[in-house]
């Protein structure tokens, strides 16, 4: 199976996270500037729990998830408009992203000036 490498930086410094089968398990690597580390994880789901609380520290540590490699997804997104709720990705998947901060501002106008829809009211009429 092929793996790609998840991408952190803080300043100047980077870390690439990959992940190596081997016949008995998976290595997870994390190379940086020192000399690069493994984790070996016989069960898959064990080295995805591991991963994803490294992940979380070096978020909370000041790194800053900067890509996937290689990028699957393809295409703009399909929704036409925003989420009104927080996103059911992991909010760091996407990476870092220029953003167009007109069309942000428009968008979030948009959902602003949108009126929830009413049913007009049924009043009766007294002779």
């Amino acid at each position: 199976m092929e793996h790609g490498v998840w991408t952190f930086v803080r300043g100047d410094d980077r870390l690439e996270i990959t992940r190596e089968d081997l016949e008995d398990g998976i290595t997870l690597v994390i190379a940086g500037d020192g000399t690069p580390r493994s984790y070996f994880f016989r069960e898959t789901h064990r080295l995805e729990t591991f991963q994803r609380d490294m992940e979380t520290l070096l978020l909370k540590t000041g790194w800053t998830f900067q890509g996937y490699e290689p990028d699957r997804r393809s295409g703009r997104d399909r929704r036409g408009w925003p989420r009104r709720s927080n996103d059911r990705r992991r909010w760091w998947t996407d990476g870092i992203a220029k953003r167009n901060s007109t069309s942000e501002r428009e968008a979030a106008r948009s959902e602003r000036d949108v009126e929830p829809h009413t049913q007009p009211s049924r009043t009766s009429e007294k002779s």
